[in-house]
């Protein structure tokens, strides 16, 4: 039973046969409460480091000293699961290794005789080696190569610590943890993280009768200082899948939602010994009060030994139940249907290892909402290590970011998922876009309540879906940028955007993960807040031609307001892009322009007949150009002004052209400011927003054939709209729709016009006699449609004017620059504005909406009141009624809020009351008040 006696010492010691002193644990509540405490930390043990797994659906916090959990709280969480989610089951799982009359274990915090291996991570970062993090490695790269020294990534982040018995409270043993971790983001395999131990045996002995063992703590329900839900505990064991899970009655008084779900580790892979695999060979479960740091007892527990079951501390460890004389599995039946403060050892052995030799245990912790999902997700586990964690892989997320604004926020992503090619299948399959929001911090990433609307289903609905158009899903076309205007400033946003492919007749599309964490490249969160006063925002030029092409279209420029954005000249250039359509082609793939003819712009389509013949076709005409074309690996291939060369790099044959494999040739773009790239050459495609790496958002729009209809002549409105039937044969033309007569009936009421339409060179085009409301004229790739009131003739001589454009697309010649400027402040303007500072809320009533709560064990929130429309530089006093100054607060900006905790200059909250603010700049001053009341 635990309690919280605050009085009892730190540490109780008793006397035991086989050591001469050890620690008896503690009461697991006092425990608790020391989490919530930093970390003290260790001067001269340099190589102890933490890392932090969040990249699948569980986000878990370990050591490389054989702890998969976080001793504080600051540390990160202890397998919350769904990650995100605050529900964090695990107390403790510790890795042991058991020879007789020495188990070697981290469990005991007074005994710790794991300790940090040196050189495996950076030091200087104190953090275990991470694949996503290559600041986490040692100098020497990524710990774990292949034969030819080539990193080897698994997962999708992959982690990698090494430890030894060097602390050993026996003679050290030279015993060496390899500990490997993955974590994968793909959907069906996302409730798991694997853990690979290989212990390896660095001594000059052999040591037989070892025993691997996971220790097992799970706590559902409560936060750690909270309520103590972990009493009603309890643990099942699927010895067909090799799994011990815990669970409770499945109801919290402290998780979100309420509920709680289950959680364990299975035991996916042990040694082979004489061709078979032993597999988990014991289970036990013991309350956690019952624990001893007792070498023998624990070994005892992880090897079913008789003598510790014939023990008076026998029935504390075996409970063998139905299964009754086996002692070395518990019959779970025997745990209360009320549960325990429970925790469970599984073990398989014995084994031996000799000097130099490497035994390799594969773990798994797996979670789901009920049983069934537990089974199933360990199951999927097993397919995966069978699979040699080979899966089907959606194309990596993009990069995101955000930018708040005042009362809206811009989102804006790059494409490299579009060049994300699959590594099982080897193909490009991307195939577009979802956009996700949250306004609960990533729990929720929609805002429909599945109560009021069941049939949505559990998966979150998109704010928005881009889909490439291809005749596949949707075809709504690709977008790189969205402005969420269904916002508030001063409240906070969470945005993902997440990749998916194609799928096929096999396996269904694939979707990248959504960020659930502030690393996560494909997060961004943002508060809007005020504008700042007398702020002009970053802008832009003009966008002049600098090539010397002739193209007219449209080109949109719009910077993103920051500094990074402005004063910047840019250029815009426009080369070939290739892209493999069909097929997993690794041929290194050049494409040039040939100087004398640049000027196509079209698509086209080379397939592969066979390894050495090929079909050339021009996609924007739908002609073949060369039926069957004689492929040479290095040798160009020559199209309408291009040169594309390919060389076959890889020495896998199917990774060469082979029939079938298809490339994509069309004109792409690219962008540098001041000479450095903010845009990779990507595909030109009309109409979809681009963004610079920098924050500024470029779109191209073709020429309206229509520029312009004016009536230039005549008093009365003759209404003219047009309605383009050829862009291909609108020409550069200015046309004039002349009225000769307007014919009426006898009551005075227009009846019928006749006109003419003419070009600038008053050519007749065509011509109407009797044109009624309504009527159209025809003209060159165009229909005009002329409207009039029956009560407002068009006087004769009245003249509409047409301008129409011929669409020039962009072309290899063209290349464009535009300047942007950065922001300013206009001091005139601050002064005439600066009566729009106010504070929100105002009164303070109690509370305020803009608060979070701090943290999962106090549901105390952090005090906030906003400055709202303040100048971009200022300095904000707050004093008392009594001209007492409480706090002094430095505002320097991009936006016009100012947050404050309600505390004044030592650090203390506020007492109710009314209080004074000055606002000050260098040239003007405002002065308000607002009210506390708590």
């Amino acid at each position: 039973m635990k309690k919280l006696l605050m009085m009892l010492p730190v540490l109780g010691m008793i006397a035991v046969s086989d050591k001469t002193v050890v620690a008896q644990p503690r009461p697991k509540a006092i425990e608790e409460l020391e989490r919530l405490a930093p970390l003290p930390k260790t001067s001269s043990i340099q190589d102890r480091a933490g890392g932090l797994h969040n990249k699948s659906n569980i986000g878990e916090f370990f050591e490389n000293r054989g702890k998969l959990y976080a001793r504080t709280l600051s540390q990160g969480p202890s397998g919350e699961f769904p990650i995100g989610s605050r529900k964090e089951y695990i107390y403790r799982i510790n890795p042991m290794v058991g020879l007789p009359n020495n188990v070697i274990q981290g469990r005991y915090t007074t005994n710790e005789e794991w300790e940090a291996a040196g050189g495996y991570h950076n030091r200087d970062s104190a953090r275990v080696a991470f694949s996503d993090k290559p600041y986490t490695w040692p100098s020497t790269g990524w710990p774990v190569k292949d034969a030819s020294g080539n990193p080897i990534f698994i997962s999708d982040q992959d982690s990698y610590c090494v430890y030894n018995d060097s602390n050993n409270t026996r003679p050290m043993r030279r015993l060496q943890v390899n500990q490997t971790g993955y974590a994968f983001s793909l959907k069906l395999v996302e409730d798991m993280i694997f853990f690979k131990y290989d212990i390896i045996n660095k001594s000059a002995e052999e040591y037989d009768s070892l025993y691997f063992s996971m220790y097992l703590d799970m706590d559902l329900g409560n936060y750690s200082g909270g309520v103590p839900e972990y009493g009603d505990d309890k643990v099942g064991f699927n010895r067909a899948l090799q799994l011990s899970f815990f669970y409770d009655d499945g109801l919290s008084t402290e998780w979100p939602g309420g509920t709680t779900g289950y959680f364990g580790v299975a035991m996916l892979q042990t040694p082979l010994v004489n061709g078979v695999r032993k597999g988990v060979t014991d289970f036990h479960y013991n309350q956690y009060d019952d624990d001893l740091d007792r070498d023998s007892v624990q070994y005892g527990i992880m090897s079913s030994a008789a003598s510790l079951f014939g023990s008076p501390l026998g029935p504390r460890y075996f409970h063998p139940g139905s299964n009754a004389p086996n002692l070395h599995f518990d019959d779970t039946s025997t745990i209360p249907t009320t549960g325990l403060d429970i925790l469970a050892n599984m073990a398989t052995g014995p084994y031996t290892i000799g000097p130099g030799d490497t035994l390799t245990f594969i773990t798994v912790m797996v979670g789901g909402d009920t049983r069934n999902e537990i089974y199933t997700n360990t199951q999927r586990a097993f397919d995966l290590l069978a699979a040699g964690y080979a899966r089907p892989k959606p194309p990596d997320p993009p990069r995101l970011s955000v930018l708040p604004g005042n009362k809206k926020v811009t989102i804006t992503w790059d494409n490299r998922s579009e060049n994300s090619r699959d590594t099982l299948t080897g193909l490009y399959d991307f195939e577009g876009y979802r956009l996700y929001k949250s306004i609960d911090r990533g729990q929720h990433w929609d805002q429909i309540d599945r109560n009021q609307f069941p049939n949505i289903g559990p998966d979150p609905v998109p704010l928005a879906t881009y889909d490439r158009i291809n005749g596949i899903g949707d075809d709504k076309g690709l977008q790189y940028s969205y402005i969420d205007t269904a916002v508030v400033n001063g409240f906070e946003y969470w945005y993902s955007v997440t990749s998916y492919d194609r799928g096929d007749s096999l396996v269904a599309s694939l979707e990248s993960a959504r960020g659930n964490n502030t690393e996560s490249m494909n997060l961004g969160i943002a508060i809007p807040r005020s504008a700042a006063i007398g702020r002009n925002p970053v802008g832009v030029s003009s966008v002049s031609q600098s090539g010397s092409g002739n193209s007219n279209v449209v080109i949109s420029v719009k910077p993103n307001d920051v500094p990074e954005a402005g004063d910047k000249t840019y250029e815009l250039r426009f080369l070939p892009n290739v892209s493999v359509e069909k097929g997993n082609l690794r041929s290194s793939i050049q494409a040039v322009v040939d100087s004398t003819t640049p000027n196509t712009n079209h698509t086209f389509s080379l397939i592969f007949l066979s390894p050495t013949t090929y079909r050339l076709r021009d996609l924007t005409s739908n002609t073949i150009l060369v039926a069957s074309g004689v492929y040479t690996s290095g040798i160009p291939i020559t199209v309408q002004g291009l040169q594309l060369t390919l060389a076959d790099t890889s020495a896998a044959p199917d990774q060469r052209p082979e029939a079938g494999d298809s490339l994509l040739i069309r004109i792409g773009m690219k962008a540098t400011a001041a000479g450095i790239e903010v845009m990779p050459l990507r595909p030109l495609i009309y109409g979809t927003t681009n963004t610079t790496t920098n924050g500024v958002i470029l779109s191209f729009e073709p020429a309206d054939p229509i520029q312009s209809i004016t009536q230039t002549v005549g008093a009365n409105a003759l209404t003219v709209t047009a309605g383009v039937t050829s862009v291909s044969t609108i020409i550069d033309q200015t046309y004039k729709l002349n009225v000769l007569s307007a014919f009426t009936d006898s009551s005075g009421s227009i009846k019928y016009l006749k006109v003419e339409l003419r070009n600038s060179v008053d050519s007749l085009i065509a011509g109407r006699d009797s044109l009624k409301s309504g009527n159209t004229i025809p003209g060159q790739g165009f229909t005009l449609t002329a409207s009039f009131s029956s009560s407002a003739v068009p006087t004769t001589g009245t003249i509409v004017q047409i301008v129409t454009a011929k669409q020039r697309l962009l072309t290899y010649e063209d290349a464009f620059t535009f300047t942007t400027t950065g922001a300013r402040v206009d001091d005139r303007r601050v002064s005439s504005e600066l009566d729009r500072v106010k504070v929100v809320p105002n009164p303070y009533l109690i509370s305020s909406q803009f608060e979070q709560e701090f943290g999962t064990t106090r549901r105390e929130p952090i005090r906030v009141l906003k400055f709202n429309n303040l100048p971009p530089r200022c300095t904000i006093h707050i004093f008392s009624l009594d001209g007492d100054q409480v706090q002094t607060i430095e505002h320097n900006r991009d936006n016009g809020t100012e947050d404050w905790n309600m505390r004044g200059a030592g650090g203390r909250e506020i007492a109710p009351g009314v209080y004074i603010y000055l606002v000050k700049t260098d040239t003007a001053e405002k002065i308000g008040r607002f009210a506390v009341i708590k």
